[in-house]
């Protein structure tokens, strides 16, 4: 199990920085050489010569059209739409504009972990950010597949894509037991998919046949369970196979195993079932309060998880989640109440200590939040989150020298924690010492390329250290990996400014002004202001 709890720890680091509106699909790849790309695109590129057509009219005068002409559109005495008909092509191997993915990492790496003789890979993507990803609504599949990507950017001579155009998420309807089974959906676009949208996990091809094994035993994760067809069922209902009738403790059970696979809405189905059967399944109604948390239901979710409390008033558990569920929603001082319960009946809970030292660090109480993380690491040394967050609530007392060496210890702990060293990049900073916080910063960078607020604070440190160009480097970083990073585009803007490069300065302010102003950030607003009456004799727009 250890390896494949590794590639679900690496999963976590990878995603740390995403905040908490992140919404995370999967794509596994068994060879790492395959970029994130669809089948029409490679299809299309291998035949790029003259007279190919664009993606386009490739998939309506190719595939759509054809098929439709050959009735493979009409199933089920229904006619699929455009993307229902492409869906139903991809699966049979065709090439489409479709790329598969799925909500759960588990079956990812399933695939992943085909081809032992190449090292694989899963992508983990964030349609969650609204800025690159659209959801396909049901009106809008019913759409033409050309009504859909009409919007979508088209390169100009160049092959160069302007910006600010959506990737479409799309959540086929569940008709075919491959969609249920794989928990699929898709994204497509006319334009390639940005590198800011994903990140990757590469898969080592000497861990794949360990990591098959371990699915299969623990999740049930096989090519039987992966592609659950019409005749697959028929077998598992053939007259040699006893009928049951499921208690409440086997639906709770079957739900806790569709848990365990990240098939959530499953396993809601069957904790429902438990509690129909029995109303005071105080397991049941807590698990499903964890699993309507993951699915973003929090309201649902503390409603769960009052009615296990109400069952057990002793159920620790269930009030320390409640609080972590209160947290999600900003009612902290709601959720230290629920901690403080947690605590009581457990005072060697370490987590429940964290969790309220979280909660009074978001309500400005940093003392308070300190001797809170001060007991979760006596019970816990080895909690290296832990000093973290008592170095960033040091932080906001001016206790810089003190916040270092806490993010020394979680360093030592955890020698890969990229947020530690630029977290101690900043503390360093506040104590001027700016070339030791570049340093941090270049660590943080090397362990996570896409860090882009590690970028945004070494371009403030080597601004300080006057290396303006440097430092509009780092910026331009960020930039690109956060397009609205408003307090960027106000730092290249500075840089400008000191090479006199007056225009461009005046536009990235002007910009950081625009973002401040769409985002609340109401000092920033007033930096840029201020900057901009300064530089008014240097602007030549009318």
């Amino acid at each position: 199990m250890e390896k494949l709890t590794a590639y679900e720890e690496r999963l976590s680091r990878a995603i740390e920085e995403w905040d908490e509106n992140a919404v995370l699909i999967f794509r596994g790849q068994e060879n790492h050489k395959w970029e994130l790309v669809s089948s029409a695109d490679r299809r299309l590129k291998n035949s790029n010569g003259e007279g190919a057509p664009n993606l386009i009219e490739y998939l309506d005068k190719s595939l759509i059209e054809p098929a439709r002409n050959e009735g493979y559109a009409h199933r089920q005495n229904k006619e699929l739409n455009d993307l229902e008909l492409l869906a139903a092509l991809q699966h049979q191997g065709a090439a489409t504009c479709l790329i598969d993915a799925t909500d759960n990492f588990h079956t990812a790496l399933w695939f992943a972990c085909q081809d032992d003789s190449n090292d694989g890979k899963v992508f983990i993507i964030n349609r969650g950010n609204i800025l690159t990803f659209e959801e396909v609504t049901p009106d809008d599949s019913e759409k033409d597949i050309e009504k859909l990507l009409e919007n979508q950017a088209v390169p100009d001579k160049k092959g160069l894509y302007e910006d600010n155009y959506p990737i479409y998420y799309w959540k086929p309807p569940p008709n075919e037991n491959r969609i249920v089974a794989q928990q699929s959906c898709f994204i497509f676009s006319a334009r390639p998919i940005k590198e800011s949208a994903y990140k990757e996990i590469p898969i080592s091809k000497g861990d794949k046949k360990e990591i098959r094994e371990l699915l299969q035993k623990y999740y049930g994760l096989e090519e039987q369970s992966i592609f659950r067809d019409f005749a697959g069922f028929a077998a598992s209902h053939s007259q040699d196979r006893p009928v049951s009738h499921k208690t409440s403790e086997q639906w709770f059970q079957s739900g806790n195993k569709h848990f365990r696979q990240g098939n959530y809405a499953a396993a809601i189905e069957n904790y429902d079932r438990a509690i129909s059967l029995n109303p005071k399944y105080t397991k049941a109604y807590y698990n499903r309060g964890v699993v309507q948390d993951k699915f973003g239901q929090y309201e649902a979710a503390i409603t769960d998880y009052d009615k296990a409390i109400n069952l057990n008033p002793r159920f620790t558990e269930a009030y320390h989640d409640r609080g972590g569920t209160k947290t999600k929603l900003g009612r902290y001082e709601a959720a230290i109440t629920d901690y403080d319960i947690a605590i009581n009946l457990n005072p060697e809970y370490a987590i429940a200590y964290y969790n309220r030292g979280n909660a009074k660090a978001k309500l400005g109480q940093y003392e308070a939040a300190i001797a809170d993380y001060d007991i979760a690491i006596n019970l816990n040394p080895k909690y290296a989150i832990a000093y973290n967050n008592r170095g960033l609530a040091k932080d906001e007392l001016g206790q810089y020298e003190a916040a270092i060496t806490d993010y020394d210890i979680a360093i030592n702990l955890n020698p890969e924690y990229a947020e530690a060293y630029n977290n101690r990049g900043l503390a360093k900073y506040n104590l001027r010492q700016y070339e030791a916080a570049v340093a941090d910063y270049d660590i943080a960078i090397n362990l996570n390329p896409k860090y882009a607020i590690a970028y945004y604070n070494r371009g403030i440190a080597k601004y300080n250290l006057e290396q303006y160009p440097a430092a509009i480097e780092d910026f331009d970083e960020a930039i690109n990996l956060n397009p609205r990073f408003a307090e960027a585009c106000y730092g290249r803007g500075l840089a400008k400014e000191r090479l006199q490069q007056y225009p461009a300065a005046i536009e990235d302010i002007k910009r950081a002004q625009m973002l401040a102003q769409e985002q609340g950030l109401t000092e920033l607003l007033q930096f840029t202001q201020e900057k901009l009456n300064d530089l008014k004799s240097h602007d030549t727009d009318p």
